[in-house]
């Protein structure tokens, strides 16, 4: 009886102890899967930002004259902004940048 006792009061002890523990592979788990997450999302931050880079805003008389000489493959118009292609790729240095 007095074993039943002490075996009783170990199992609580024990259940108090188990609760009391930190569990490190369940908050290494969640660690990893935010820390994924996190670098996914910079990572298509970053492809996005580069493609940005890509994009050189002209003067609408340069982009009337790289019309007229046939170097663009096509234009579309968002809002009030219009996006364009060249046929070629080509090396623009504006006042605005690139």
């Amino acid at each position: 009886m007095v074993n039943n006792k002490n075996n009783l009061s170990n199992n609580q002890k024990n259940q108090n102890n188990s609760k009391n523990n930190f569990e490190w592979k369940k908050a290494g788990k969640t660690t990893f899967i935010w820390a994924t997450i996190l670098l996914i999302a910079l990572y298509s931050s970053s492809l996005i930002n580069n493609q940005r880079k890509s994009e050189v805003e002209i003067d609408y008389t340069q982009y009337r004259q790289y019309l007229l000489d046939n170097e663009i493959s096509k234009a579309t118009i968002t809002e009030n902004i219009l996006f364009g292609e060249f046929k070629n790729p080509q090396s623009i240095s504006t006042d605005f940048g690139a």
